[in-house]
């Protein structure tokens, strides 16, 4: 077929700026597109000496002959002969513009230098001083080099001089004349000194190439040259940066901040270059602003920075002229194509009849399309449709369409015709595009789509190696979802059939397909569309997984299947929502047609549904239920005034996808990590899920005509969503009028965020202070603070006039005056022995027969604000516990208001007057707040906080210690106050029944709690004093009546036998005895002391009996040291066994002190403790010495003294 068939030359090869340049063939076998015409236009505008567009970045996918095109534009700026733009010539009579312009160039004086930048160089600027000398050297113009080469070198050997004495002492060495006398030729611009002085740098620097401009400002060195270049016949430069998407991939994370500061001073010189003319063109496969998405904002705000600086120039798709090019480039022989043509006639008009209408040419006409198809063979039609949007998602500069299409190798169009001869008709289908561009799609982005494409593809070939005709299905539908194109090439049986048809039989392409759906498992045929594509197959039948799974849940109800799908499932009133700045929304509920009767409670039925309205979506099991349905719903009346019936026009079966949907979804959750059993599932379920969404949409989208809607006995003529929202808005109109505007959408709904409750929890508390302070409190301008302006200021509720606060029940605003009327009546309502429920409150406020429907979110706001006038009568009760009232009561109210019930205690004066007495007693345990207010609850509070304070012994006093009973008044007082919850009964009943008073005594009813006070808060002291006359009575002997407890317990100490000091007795005496003969203390210290050491207990934990006890042991241990007679004792030095006892003696703050102790007989725990001590001394050994072993035994032993 290569006989038939060539490759136009110049195609062979992609084009590179710096090396083809100054290819005339290039240039020749340039065929423009419109694009490219529009581009040059706007090239040669800009050469004007006044065009102040001189920056530009041109985008575009590789493969688009970007390179190609700017070849051409720089062929046109250097003024090459125009006859040898032998493809750009007949274009001009269509582009006069264009041909103008060129002809002003062309007619002027002097000629645009290009300087070509390529790489991706780190340095930017290196880049460019590179360019330009390299430019400047190609077209031997060194010697317009700009003086600061001179200088630079000066600079370089002075540095050395400074800095490297070794390099200098080596230059020195190689020059020929003397160093002064170099430097001074340099200076004055002496070239052969100069060139010299280049050709040395290297040995003396390592092979580095010396760049004199490294350090200047590029873009002025630039505009140095371009005025140097004027009496070399040239009036500017033109610098072109190709490939520099490579450079921001490799570098823009390493991009120094100069680096974009010199790109956007360059662009600036440009783009004001006037008469010396510089221009800069960069050449990217995308616009800048897609590189810096994940930059730090410094970077990104340079890069930004820098990208409007450039005008931007893209290269669009215009399929039709690549459609041409392909054509430019496949050349037939003449005569040979006209035999070949003539003798395939039939194919040839077979495949002109499948795709000259097909969707794929529809954006061309008749005429364009018969030539693409005709003369692009042997590429079949689809196979020229896909490679020019494959080429653009994919391609690299090493594979694009036109390396396909020029380039030897496999898989190429060269290839194919070496392949091939003309004894057969022989079609390029998208198989071969696939294997072609295999290798850039085994080079994708990992978590690209089309690498993970790619590998399914892969995976499945492998299956079908053996397999020609399914390896080229395979490759085909990858192809066809690679390019995205289902509008117009739908991955379908048939157009896989029209692919292959001209190399298989419809047979052989059915039978490979079916194998491949059924047995192979790799293909699966979409139920919602007809479409094939490609899965990984696990090796299970999940068709039959999912029929298995159907039939072991016969309990699955199609109802509750809808009403379980969270798409489709609200629909809204807009028009409403906008005027009242609330978010109402009806539920979208199916229902059977049996459901629907003329007996049915709408109201009730709709309460469990958590909406402002319903539409019920009504489910027929056959046609003729239908009917039935539509005549009950044309009887129905104002009963249903807040729902929407939605009946099909035709049953619709959807059983079986439905459940197959759901069996599906299941299934794919159930394979856990299985990842292949999982995306199969997936696949079927998405497949389902567009069938099931179809269905749903069925009922909620009028525009597509498959149902009827019904409100209030009348079928209603809707055709679009926006009537069907028009209806919803006037529902909720005659349903909720009473709705207030309360424009705040974070608290003005049913669910609140957390932050949200945080801050109305702030606004609530402020709401309830007793004094209204600015702001309510509230500082900066925070969520609270916008809250409380949405809530009440907007509303009129809370007012600031002239820096007056002040509280309005009536506003002014009907609907707000309505609403805390309803909160006010429920309040007013609720009696001291009739509690009213909250949960009534809320039912008012919230559904529609209250005609307010509030949001939940609102109300603990304006309950707080109607309860202000009544905070000392109100009484908030959980099951028969008091609450306070306060932000956390209201928001579990509104959590649960079916927990919590009101009442309100009738008030009056004398309650007043007694709760003002109560406070004024127990003020100092009032909080600062409240203090000096009417508030019973705090009052109430203030008293319990009173009791908890008192000590252990007065909360449990039954007997004082002068055995007189306690008054049965203060136990019943007491009583009361530790068992009572509530704060009103506490006060109004318990109180003054432990009083055996009623409120109408007030006066007495006070003194009487003053004096109960008194007598519990003295009681303590009662007991010390009780304790220090006994103790005085006890050991006085003689003394004055004036002695202090101190002073008669050290006379009675002083009195007993000098060594009883050195005695230990058993029962405690010892203590005692160290406490009397003490540091001089109080009396009340010191019976706090002797009554922590007798009994073990503090003062405040004693009990009735604890005072006895006290007593008797305190007589004991008087008589103990009274009894005591000095043991007649041994000589011994340190420890000696006497007759009773033992003798201790250790030294104590410079002293010698001896003590004496009993030898008693030892108890079983006694017996393990002196084992257990034996053991462990023993078991040391000779670890420690016997006087360490002492020594530890002595000092144990002296701690227990």
């Amino acid at each position: 077929m290569s006989e038939m068939i060539h490759i136009a030359s110049g195609f062979q090869y992609s084009v590179n700026l710096r090396y083809d340049l100054n290819r005339e063939d290039k240039i020749e076998n340039f065929i423009p597109t419109s694009a490219a015409l529009d581009f040059m236009e706007d090239i040669m505008k800009s050469t004007r000496e006044n065009s102040t567009e001189r920056a530009r970045v041109l985008v575009g996918a590789y493969g688009k002959g970007k390179s190609h095109m700017v070849l051409t534009m720089l062929g046109l700026l250097l003024k090459k002969d125009l006859q040898k733009f032998k493809h750009l010539q007949p274009k001009l009579s269509e582009h006069k513009t264009l041909a103008k312009e060129i002809d002003r160039y062309y007619s002027g004086s002097g000629k645009i230098l290009p300087v070509i930048i390529s790489g991706s160089s780190t340095s930017i600027p290196q880049s460019f001083l590179t360019a330009l000398e390299q430019s400047l050297r190609d077209n031997n113009l060194l010697d317009i080099m700009p003086d600061t080469n001179y200088k630079a070198a000066v600079q370089c050997i002075q540095k050395w001089q400074q800095e490297y004495p070794d390099t200098y002492q080596a230059y020195t060495n190689i020059i020929a004349d003397e160093p002064e006398d170099f430097i001074k030729r340099l200076s004055q611009y002496d070239v052969q000194a100069y060139e010299t002085f280049e050709r040395l740098y290297p040995q003396l620097t390592a092979g580095s190439v010396f760049n004199p401009f490294l350090g200047f400002d590029i873009a002025e060195l630039y505009s140095s040259v371009v005025r140097s270049l004027k009496a070399k016949g040239y009036q500017g430069i033109y610098v072109v940066y190709d490939e520099f998407s490579k450079y921001l991939e490799a570098n823009i994370q390493e991009a120094s901040v100069s680096d974009t500061k010199m790109l956007q001073d360059f662009a600036e010189k440009c783009n004001r270059s006037g008469k010396e003319q510089l221009h800069i063109l960069l050449i990217s496969h995308k616009g800048i602003a897609n590189y810096i998405d994940r930059l730090p904002k410094q970077k990104t705000d340079g890069w930004r920075g820098v990208s409007e600086r450039f005008k931007h120039v893209h290269v669009r798709a215009e399929y039709a002229q690549t459609y041409e090019l392909i054509d430019n480039v496949i050349q037939k022989e003449e005569l040979l194509w006209k035999s070949f043509t003539k003798k395939y006639h039939d194919q040839f008009t077979l495949l002109m009849g499948q795709y000259l209408n097909h969707s794929i040419f529809a954006d061309l006409n008749h005429k364009v399309a018969a030539r693409v198809i005709l003369e692009s063979y042997p590429l079949h039609p689809v196979s020229v449709f896909i490679l020019p949007r494959l080429s653009e998602r994919i391609a690299q500069n090493e594979r694009t369409l036109f390396t396909f299409l020029s380039a030897d190798g496999t898989a190429t169009l060269r290839d194919f015709l070496r392949r091939y001869g003309q004894d057969g008709f022989h079609l390029i289908t998208a198989d071969l595009l696939f294997d072609y561009f295999r290798p850039l799609m085994e080079k994708e982005a990992y978590d690209g789509e089309i690498h993970q494409r790619y590998l399914l593809a892969k995976s499945i070939l492998q299956k079908v190696h053996e397999n020609e005709l399914q390896q080229k299905i395979v490759k085909i539908l990858a192809l066809f979802y690679m390019v995205e194109q289902f509008d117009v090439l739908p991955p379908t049986r048939e157009e896989l059939t029209n692919i292959l048809r001209f190399a298989y039989s419809a047979e052989a392409i059915d039978s490979a397909l079916d194998d491949l759906i059924e047995r192979q498992y790799v293909v699966y045929l979409k139920r919602s569309n007809g479409y094939l594509c490609l899965k990984q197959s696990s090796g299970v039948d999940v068709q039959q997984k999912i029929k298995d799974f159907i039939a072991s849940h016969q309990d699955m109800d199609m109802k509750m299947l809808l009403n379980g799908m969270n798409f489709n499932r609200y629909l809204y009133p807009a028009r409403y929502n906008d005027e009242r700045e609330i978010t109402r929304f009806f539920a979208v509920e199916f229902i059977t047609a049996e459901e629907v009767r003329e007996d049915v409670n709408w109201q009730v039925k709709s309460e469990s549904i958590a909406a402002d309205g319903v539409i019920y979506a009504v489910l027929p099991n056959e046609e003729a239920e239908i009917q039935q349905t539509a005549d009950i719903l044309q009887k129905s009346g104002d009963e249903t005034k807040r729902f929407v019936f939605v009946v099909p026009k035709h049953y619709r079966p959807i059983r079986d996808t439905l459940f197959g949907f759901y069996a599906a979804g299941q299934l794919r959750n159930a394979a856990g990590e299985d990842y292949v059993l999982r995306d199969e599932y997936n696949l079927i379920y998405e497949d389902y899920y567009v069938i099931v969404r179809s269905f749903l949409q069925s009922y909620t989208r009028p525009e597509m005509k498959q149902a009827y809607y019904y409100h209030m006995g009348q079928r209603l003529h809707i055709r679009r969503r926006a009537e069907l929202s028009t209806l919803l808005s006037k529902i909720c109109d005659f349903t909720y009028p009473m709705t207030p505007v309360i424009n705040n959408e974070v608290i003005n709904k049913n669910e609140i965020t957390v932050m949200a409750a945080r801050s109305r929890h702030k606004v609530v508390t402020a709401i309830l202070r007793p004094i209204t302070e600015p702001n309510l409190g509230l500082i900066g301008s925070g969520q609270d603070m916008s809250i409380m302006r949405s809530t009440l200021m907007r509303t009129g509720i809370l007012t600031a006039d002239n820096d007056k606060w002040q509280w309005h029940k009536h506003t002014g605003d009907a609907e707000m005056d309505y609403t805390m009327a309803t909160i006010s009546a429920f309040l007013e309502h609720a009696g001291e022995n009739q509690p009213e429920s909250f949960a009534d409150l809320y039912h008012q406020l919230m559904s529609p027969t209250g005609r307010i429907g509030l949001r939940r979110g609102v109300i603990p706001i304006l309950l707080a604000v109607a309860m202000r006038p009544y905070l000392q009568s109100l009484l908030i009760y959980e099951k028969d516990e008091q609450l306070p009232i306060q932000a956390d009561t209201l928001e579990q109210i509104n959590a649960h208001p079916e927990n919590y019930k009101l009442r309100r205690l009738n008030w009056s004066q004398e309650k007043e007057t007694y709760i003002e007495d109560l406070g004024q007693l127990f003020n100092a345990s009032l909080q600062d707040h409240v203090q000096g207010r009417v508030d019973y609850d705090a009052t109430a509070h203030a008293i319990m906080a009173w009791y908890l304070a008192l000590p252990k012994y007065t909360k449990e006093l039954q007997q004082k210690p002068t055995g007189e009973k306690l008054e049965k008044k203060i136990r019943a007082f007491r009583k009361a106050v530790s068992s009572e919850r509530s704060s009103s009964k506490l006060l109004f009943v318990k109180i003054p029944e432990a009083c055996q008073l009623t409120i109408n005594d007030a006066g007495l009813l006070i003194d009487a709690i003053k004096n109960i006070k008194i007598e519990l808060d003295n009681a303590l002291d009662a007991l010390v004093n009780e304790i220090c006359q006994f103790m005085i009575k006890v050991f006085r002997n003689a003394q004055s009546e004036r002695a202090s407890l101190h002073s008669i317990l050290m006379d009675w100490y002083e009195q007993l036998p000098s060594a009883i000091g050195e005695e230990v007795f058993s029962d405690g005496t010892t203590s005692f005895l160290k406490i009397c003969q003490g540091d001089l203390l109080g009396d009340v210290q010191l019976i706090r002391q002797l009554a922590r050491e007798v009994t073990g207990l503090r003062l405040e934990d004693w009990s009735d009996k604890t005072y006895s006890e006290f007593c008797t042991k305190v007589k004991r241990y008087k008589q103990t040291a009274d009894e005591f007679q000095p043991v007649n004792q041994k000589n011994a030095e340190t420890a000696e066994e006497v007759e009773d006892g033992y003798y201790f003696s250790y030294p104590e703050a410079g002293q010698m002190v001896r003590r004496h102790f009993v030898k008693v007989p030892y108890s079983p725990r006694a017996k393990l403790l002196l084992n257990s001590i034996t053991a462990d001394i023993e078991a040391m050994g000779q670890a420690i010495n016997p006087e360490e072993k002492r020594q530890v035994v002595a000092e144990i032993l002296q701690k227990l003294f």
